[in-house]
C-alpha cells in the first residue's frame, strides 16, 4: 500500500492505477454488471475530469474549513444509505473533517487524498485522486453527476463518495445498503437498530431524546423499496434520511427534525414546510424559516413513528479509546 504522505510530500501530480478514471470504476462488465444504474444512456453524459476542473471556486470543506448536513447533496447513484450517513456525521463539528488526513482546506495541488475507514472496527486508509465523474455542460464547464457541490462550495461530499466507491470495488457496488453499515465505516464503533413495529411511540422518542443529547449519529429509513414514490404525506419510500434533532414546542408538541440527502424533499405533513400548523410565534420560537429547498423537514412524532419504519443509531465514539488485537492461526471453535 502507498504511503499517503510520502505523496503527498512529494508534491507531484498523482493518478490512483488502482482506481482509474474509466468504466472500470463504475460497473464491471466481466461480472455482468453495467445493465442497470451505469447504462447507456447514462454513462454516455460522463467525462472524466480533475476536482479543480469542476465550475466554481471550490475548497475541500467549504468557505469556513467547517462540514455541515447541507454540503450532502446526492446525484444520479442510489447511495443515499451512505449520503444520509455522512450528512449525519458531519452534524458535528470536527468529526467528519478527521476522517480525511488532508489538513488543509484547499483543494490538493497533487491530486491526491486521503480517507481513514473501518472494517471490521479496524481503521484504514483508502487513498485517491481527485478524478471525477462529471458531466461537461453547454458552456464547456463541468458539474458533477453524482454527489453534488455542497454549501459553500465545498467538494468532500463527492471524494469521501469515490472513496467509498474504490472500498467497494466500484460505483455500482454502493447503490443500495444499510444506513448503519456506511455510519460504522465511516465512523467506528458500535450500533443499534430500532424497528419501530417493536417499540412503542414512547420508547422511540425516548431513543432519539437520549442520543440526540449525545451527538450521536441518527438515521431513519422509511418502507419500501422504491425512491421514486411517496407515500399520501410526499415522505419518501424506500430512502434513508438524516435525524438532525428533537424539540418539544411550547404547545406541547414533539418534533423530530430530518433532512433528505437529496437537499430537497416533498413531505407535506403537519409542521412540514408546507404546513399551515405553523404560527408565527412557533418559527419564532424554533427559529424555523420554511424552505422547500435545503432538504430539512420537521414532523411530529407521531408522524415519524408510523410513517418511518426504522431508526439507526451509531454511537459517537469520538472521544472513545479502543485496541485493535489480530490473533493468527486461531484454533479455538465458535
Amino acid at each position: 500500500m502507498p504511503d499517503f504522505y510520502s505523496l503527498l510530500d512529494a508534491g507531484n501530480s498523482y493518478e490512483d492505477t488502482e482506481f482509474g478514471h474509466s468504466s472500470h470504476a463504475l460497473y464491471w462488465t466481466e461480472a455482468g454488471e453495467g445493465n442497470g444504474n451505469f447504462a447507456v444512456n447514462k454513462e454516455q453524459w460522463i467525462t472524466w475530469r480533475r476536482a479543480t476542473d469542476i465550475s466554481g471556486n471550490h475548497t475541500l470543506f467549504g468557505d469556513n474549513g467547517i462540514v455541515d448536513p447541507n454540503d450532502i447533496n446526492q446525484g444520479w447513484i442510489g447511495n443515499c444509505w451512505f449520503l444520509s450517513a455522512a450528512s449525519a456525521i458531519a452534524e458535528k463539528p470536527g468529526r467528519f473533517e478527521s476522517i480525511f488526513l488532508n489538513n488543509d482546506n484547499e483543494l490538493n495541488s497533487a491530486g491526491i487524498y486521503g480517507v481513514n475507514f473501518y472494517t471490521l472496527g479496524v481503521p484504514h486508509t483508502i487513498i485517491i485522486d481527485d478524478w471525477l465523474p462529471l458531466e461537461q455542460l453547454w458552456d464547456g464547464s463541468y458539474t458533477t453527476l453524482f454527489a453534488h457541490v455542497g454549501d459553500g462550495s465545498s467538494i468532500w461530499g463527492a471524494l469521501i463518495e469515490k472513496a467509498f466507491a474504490k472500498y467497494h470495488g466500484n460505483y455500482e457496488h454502493i447503490v443500495g445498503g444499510a444506513p448503519a453499515v456506511a455510519a460504522r465505516t465511516l465512523h467506528g464503533g458500535p450500533s443499534d437498530n430500532l424497528w419501530h413495529a417493536d417499540y412503542t411511540m414512547e420508547q422511540v422518542w425516548a431513543k432519539l431524546v437520549e442520543h440526540d443529547g449525545k451527538d450521536d449519529i441518527l438515521q431513519a429509513g422509511t418502507p419500501g423499496n422504491d425512491d421514486s414514490t411517496t407515500n399520501s404525506d410526499g415522505l419518501v419510500q424506500g430512502h434513508a434520511y438524516v435525524v438532525l434533532g428533537v424539540t418539544t414546542l411550547n404547545n406541547g408538541q414533539r418534533l423530530v427534525q430530518l433532512r433528505n440527502p437529496w437537499g430537497k424533499d416533498s413531505y407535506k405533513g403537519d409542521y412540514s414546510d408546507y404546513s399551515g400548523r405553523w404560527t408565527a410565534a412557533l418559527q419564532q420560537e424554533l427559529g424555523y424559516t420554511p424552505d422547500t429547498e435545503d432538504g430539512r423537514i420537521w414532523m411530529t412524532i407521531e408522524d415519524y413513528y408510523n410513517q418511518v419504519e426504522e431508526t439507526y443509531i451509531n454511537f459517537d465514539v469520538t472521544n472513545w479509546h479502543s485496541a485493535h488485537f489480530l490473533k493468527l492461526n486461531d484454533q479455538s471453535q465458535a
